[in-house]
């Protein structure tokens, strides 16, 4: 549409040929009023009603599936890149650090309870290479990621 107006949006010289020429603007600025920041980047969290899905699915059935287990990785991968730094502390650091880094460990293990059972989950699928008793056999990205999570883990305390 604004090329059938005549409209000039690329900063060429306009028809008015007495008119001076202006500097151009900025795009955005964030301090006009109106405008806002850009939000901080929200920190993800682990999603408790997909892990208690899986979990209820791994008790009950049906079979948990690659899905399933994509969400369990994602999980276990967001629960890890909270906790990874209490972890460190609670290996390497003093008492009073340890404690701290415990307490905080359990604080988040509070409010997201299902990674130790989601990982049991993982580990059992891992190994298989049938589906047996409700679990199907992870698929290659799967156990990329259920390994690179393991290594992780492995990684933190050295």
């Amino acid at each position: 549409m604004t090329l059938l107006t005549g409209c000039d949006l690329i900063g060429k010289k306009s028809d008015d040929k007495g008119a001076e020429k202006t500097e151009q603007t900025p795009g955005h600025d964030y301090t006009e009023p109106g405008r806002s920041e850009p939000d901080e980047q929200e920190i993800p969290v682990p999603d408790n009603s997909k892990a208690e899905k899986i979990i209820a699915k791994y008790n009950h059935g049906p079979a948990i599936n690659n899905i399933d287990y994509a969400d369990a990785l994602e999980y276990a991968e967001i629960y890890l890149s909270l906790t990874a730094g209490y972890i460190a502390d609670a290996a390497a650091g003093d008492n009073a650090q340890r404690e701290a880094a415990e307490n905080d460990i359990h604080l988040i293990d509070s409010k997201y309870p299902y990674n130790a059972e989601l990982i049991q989950i993982l580990y059992q699928a891992s190994a298989l290479d049938k589906t047996e008793g409700g679990l199907v056999p992870m698929n290659d990205d799967n156990r990329a990621r259920f390994e690179a999570l393991v290594n992780s883990y492995d990684n933190i305390a050295r």
